[in-house]
């Protein structure tokens, strides 16, 4: 018996232009028509696929094109298979609708243009953006990220997303930007919108604010009026401050002044050995920095495409005067825990309450410390030049040990004051006062104060641990502030002011022990023996009679 014919007919389809053939393919569907019976598609196996005209390049609007069902793999027991055509629709890529593009509001007037759209038919959208209402066209299966120039335009945005802030933009300045829809590389026409970033008011803004107290190395940023004085106040001891005018990161000019007046003309300078000066272009904004200056932070811009009509002022100006301090260098310094090796240290930091200056700790062996860090400069713990050690850089605590230090050498350190700026590079600024003195000495602790030329100096000198005091603590038991037990019964105080001799001391025992002349000979050999640590006791061991001996 004949098997009946079934039709298996291609679902119609419309697609955006350069839409590619595997989507529209893929996306295929059909339905049977011709069962008898009351059989459906149940009896019916295998899979269906396709074929088409349509290809990525076909124009919106071209008629004829067609998907077909491929039936050759579908059985059926009763049934035969006749393919029958689907129709493709091509319609255009349109654009993104629903533009909005406004200058950045109070937070970023003029610097930013915030952008949003209405994606159409769900395609993604890219965005260029130009000074001037010209375009190129994006080629077409080309692929763009942010940042890539199509002809004069730059690509700010490629994306599914519907909106999206431009920032680092030019005050005054109109922005073009031209909106298209993608798909599959394939750009829709474009359409176009625009917005003008705002101008800064040139304005009398009042008395600027400084900071109630301006340490040497801090940064002061503040707008200024198109018509304005500024005057610095330092002491000279601590040297001039340094003016930037910033764009950006960048210097625009630079230099030491005391003061500087800038007046609205299209040449901003100082009158006087051509410092502050650059042709052709408006300052509205200055950065001062007080010491050295490093990248970070935030800066004024200028604004290039500005006009005096934009920029007019009433000529009254207004001025800032700004004092500058030294940096406070760090107070109650003291010297404690000592042994022949170490020294502990301790300081009070100073500055701003809760943002007190770092310390740093200069150490010199046998001499003043006589160098003092570079402003500007960076270093660590460790750092050497000329005999000067940094032993504490940085300090943020209130005291340090310094450690592995040599017997029978005199120490000096430095205290200092250190400013330090964490936006970008650091940033140090220093001030020092000569301030401890401090010997590990062969003898026995004695400590006073000395001065001399303004400088407090604080001596301590700490016992030998290797030579004879040593073998006589032993021995007799000498007490660390120079109390002297040879037998445990006498006592004794050295207040002379300078090191007490090993025979000094053997003699108060010699003369509880021995016969006055025997007395005053081992005495004499005991003092020659004292540089010889034990030897002096050793001495005294050999003419005492045992049982005097063994107090010793």
């Amino acid at each position: 018996m004949a098997k009946k014919a079934l039709t298996v007919t291609a679902g119609n389809q419309s697609v955006i232009y350069g839409t590619v053939a595997s989507a529209v393919t893929g996306a295929g569907t059909f339905s049977y028509s011709g069962f008898v019976n009351g059989d459906t598609n149940s009896v019916v196996t295998g899979t269906v696929t396709y074929t088409t005209t349509y290809t990525a390049t076909t124009a919106a609007g071209t008629s004829g094109v067609t998907i077909t069902p491929v039936t050759t793999s579908l059985t059926a027991t009763n049934y035969s298979f006749s393919p029958a055509d689907g129709a493709i629709t091509v319609t255009a890529l349109n654009n993104p609708g629903t533009l909005s593009a406004t200058s950045g509001g109070a937070t970023h007037p003029m610097t930013r243009v915030a952008l949003s759209w209405a994606k159409t038919d769900n395609r993604d959208v890219l965005i260029v953006r130009n000074t001037s209402d010209s375009w190129t066209t994006p080629s077409t299966g080309t692929g763009y990220t942010a940042g890539q120039s199509i002809g004069t335009g730059t690509v700010v945005y490629k994306g599914s997303g519907t909106s999206m802030d431009n920032d680092l933009l030019q005050p005054g300045t109109t922005y073009y930007y031209r909106f298209y829809s993608e798909n599959f590389s394939n750009y829709s026409a474009g359409i176009t919108t625009s917005a003008t970033t705002a101008m800064p008011q040139s304005r009398n803004a009042g008395t600027p604010v400084s900071p109630s107290t301006l340490y040497v190395g801090d940064t002061a940023t503040f707008s200024l009026d198109s018509t304005a004085t500024i005057t610095c106040t330092t002491n000279t001891n601590w040297g001039q401050p340094r003016i930037y005018i910033k764009q950006g990161d960048g210097d625009l000019a630079s230099g030491l002044r005391t003061d500087g007046t800038f007046t609205n003309v299209a040449v901003k300078s100082v009158a006087s050995t051509n410092r502050f000066t650059n042709s052709g272009t408006w300052y509205w904004g200055f950065a001062m920095s007080y010491g050295p200056e490093y990248g970070g932070g935030t800066f004024w811009h200028k604004a290039s495409r500005a006009s005096y009509a934009d920029m007019a002022t009433d000529g009254n100006g207004s001025t800032l005067t700004l004092n500058v301090s030294a940096l406070p260098n760090p107070a109650s310094l003291a010297v404690s825990g000592t042994n022949t090796n170490s020294i502990t240290l301790s300081y009070s930091r100073q500055g701003r309450s809760g943002a007190e200056f770092a310390a740093v700790v200069v150490r010199k062996a046998g001499s003043a410390v006589d160098w003092t860090p570079t402003p500007g400069q960076t270093y660590s713990n460790g750092f050497s030049t000329n005999g000067n050690t940094i032993v504490a850089w940085q300090n943020f605590t209130t005291g340090i040990t310094d450690s592995g230090l040599s017997n029978n050498t005199t120490i000096l350190f430095r205290w200092g004051g250190n400013q330090c700026h964490h936006a970008g590079t650091h940033h140090h600024d220093f001030g020092f006062l000569q301030r401890d003195f401090c010997n590990l000495w062969n003898g026995f602790r004695q400590r006073h104060d000395h001065h001399s030329d303004g400088v407090l100096l604080d001596k301590c000198y700490y016992g030998h641990r290797s030579g004879g005091i040593r073998s006589f603590q032993r021995r007799g038991n000498l007490g660390k502030h120079g109390h002297v037990y040879p037998d445990q019964r006498i006592r004794h105080r050295n207040v002379a002011g300078a090191p007490a001799r090993y025979g000094q001391r053997g003699k108060l025992a010699l003369q509880r022990q021995c016969p006055a002349q025997q007395r005053r000979r081992l005495f004499r050999q005991s003092f020659r023996a004292e540089q010889h640590g034990d030897g002096g006791h050793a001495r005294l061991r050999q003419h005492l009679p045992n049982p005097k001996r063994g107090h010793l």
